[in-house]
């Protein structure tokens, strides 16, 4: 029995496929975050979104086979946590309803995270 995961080195299926690259054609950026880029289903979507003249981020520990195309990379041996950790306090300053503030920073501790609603979502 195989669980519902793309192993490395196997296709993705064609459906992921698409809607992935739907997505980064809708989007106006990419934001790549605890991958190498070894694989070519990944790789490829960085690919596309540098073809469709968007920026693209890379939080990764190590080097990756997307270095030379990024625009941006943040890495070191701390991994990712610790940076979103960091952006998402910084953006809070930012927000004004002490709601959504609360829920975010309840989410942070807790360690499980949820669309928040469309009625708590910050503009600003």
């Amino acid at each position: 029995m195989k669980p519902r995961v793309t192993f490395f080195g196997e296709s993705l299926e064609p459906v992921v496929r698409r809607q992935s690259e739907r997505l980064v054609n809708e989007s106006n950026q990419l934001l790549v975050v605890g991958s190498s880029l070894a694989t070519f289903s990944a790789y490829r979507l960085v690919r596309q979104a540098k073809e469709e003249g968007k920026e693209v981020g890379l939080v990764n520990v190590g080097e990756t086979r997307g270095d030379p195309l990024v625009d941006w990379r943040v890495g070191w041996e701390g991994g990712a946590g610790p940076v979103f950790t960091g952006a998402i306090q910084e953006l809070l300053k930012e927000v004004k309803d002490r709601g959504v503030k609360e829920e975010v920073e309840m989410m942070m501790k807790s360690g499980k995270i949820r669309k928040l609603p469309k009625s708590m979502r910050a503009t600003s």
